[in-house]
């Protein structure tokens, strides 16, 4: 989407090796893959064996709860944290803002901005 930093990067790294006629330019896929790697990024310090034991919910929900915030794959700073308290109404959110686009001559996203911003309490 233009925008080059490492998620993006990686992003592009995956279609190229796994991906079949992605248009990259479209801002879809990229949106995928910004709401998938979050789950990725917050269970990355488990290790071994992945077996049913493993990942059943009572070790992965207390795995994403500690975990620190990180930045969005493909969200350009724009911070998440998974403890419930982003939104505590609504503990399934772990985000504080979100990003608005400027849009190229052809509509599609060509630079962003974070609006909305705080950081998420511990």
């Amino acid at each position: 989407m233009g925008i080059d930093n490492p998620s993006t990067r990686l992003h592009e790294a995956g279609v190229a090796a796994y991906g079949n006629n992605i248009d990259t330019d479209d801002a879809s896929d990229m949106n995928m893959f910004a709401e998938l790697s979050p789950f990725q990024t917050a269970l990355a310090d488990i290790r071994g064996d992945v077996t049913p034991a493993r990942i059943a919910p009572a070790r992965i929900i207390p795995a994403l709860r500690s975990m620190p915030e990180q930045e969005i794959p493909g969200g350009g700073d724009l911070r998440f944290r998974c403890n419930g308290e982003a939104y505590p109404a609504t503990p399934a959110v772990s985000s504080h803002g979100g990003l608005t686009g400027q849009l190229n001559d052809k509509g599609q996203p060509a630079s962003y901005r974070i609006v909305g911003y705080t950081p998420i309490p511990s």
